[in-house]
């Protein structure tokens, strides 16, 4: 059985629609996708704020969770995510988080590798000390 000309047309467009909507549907979902990134460096700029460079290339990462790990501790534990992460940190971003200004050395571990940053208070000028 073989359909008329307009009704086959209209089944290969209905098909064509429907085809459109699924890649659109995939590339929406991994655009919004969130993978977990390294940090391959901490420094600690003010008082308050820590800048991050993580291996994202420019794939809109943030920092997902910042957790004290035990209170009374200067341990901080960062989970940076990002869409559709970059294969190195030859391509890479800068992400500041704000910290309590009233810790002094401050540790960094990235959760998702494990590396730890020891980071020194900041002096007044801006200086680590």
């Amino acid at each position: 059985m073989t359909l008329p000309n307009s009704k086959r047309k209209m089944a290969l467009l209905v098909f064509a629609v429907a085809v459109l909507a699924v890649a659109i549907a995939v590339v929406g979902f991994a655009f919004f996708l969130r993978s977990p990134v390294a940090v391959f460096e901490a420094q600690r700029i003010s008082p308050e704020t820590v800048r991050l460079g993580v291996e994202s290339c420019g794939q809109r990462s943030e920092v997902g969770e910042l957790n004290q790990v035990e209170p009374g501790t200067y341990e901080l534990e960062v989970d940076v995510r990002a869409t559709l992460p970059g294969p190195s940190n030859d391509c890479a971003d800068l992400l500041t988080v704000d910290i309590n200004p009233r810790l002094e050395a401050v540790t960094i571990i990235d959760k998702t590798t494990g590396q730890v940053f020891e980071l020194s208070p900041v002096e007044a000028d801006g200086a680590t000390g």
